[in-house]
């Protein structure tokens, strides 16, 4: 499994029109951060992870800060779910995730502790 360094043209291609954007100006005039940045941040933070503080800086990716807050709004509308079907979709359609291999482990299940 190579490093993740963003997404590529083909995989923004499918999951650009499931992110709504452009964006009015916020109250201070200023112009959101482009979706992909903030989407390959958060895939970055979910694949790895690390910790927010951790977020590397570099043009692809968008500030923890940013990413973070995009996190709980994304979420709570749905647009990562749908953003992270889309891109599980292409690993399935690209062999890059084998679903015969799949389990289901019980461990974390919680018994009674009486007798």
């Amino acid at each position: 499994m190579g490093k993740f360094e963003g997404l590529r043209e083909n995989e923004w291609a499918i999951v650009e029109p499931l992110i709504p954007y452009p964006w009015s100006a916020t109250k201070r005039g200023q112009r959101p951060l482009h979706p992909r940045k903030i989407l390959n941040t958060l895939i970055w933070v979910l694949t790895t992870g690390a910790r927010w503080c951790d977020v590397p800086v570099a043009p692809q990716w968008a500030s923890r800060a940013c990413a973070h807050k995009y996190l709980g709004l994304w979420k709570e509308n749905g647009v990562l779910e749908r953003a992270l079907v889309a891109l599980q979709q292409i690993c399935i359609d690209g062999k890059m995730i084998d679903l015969s291999r799949l389990s289901v482990d019980g461990f974390f299940f919680r018994g009674k502790r009486r007798g």
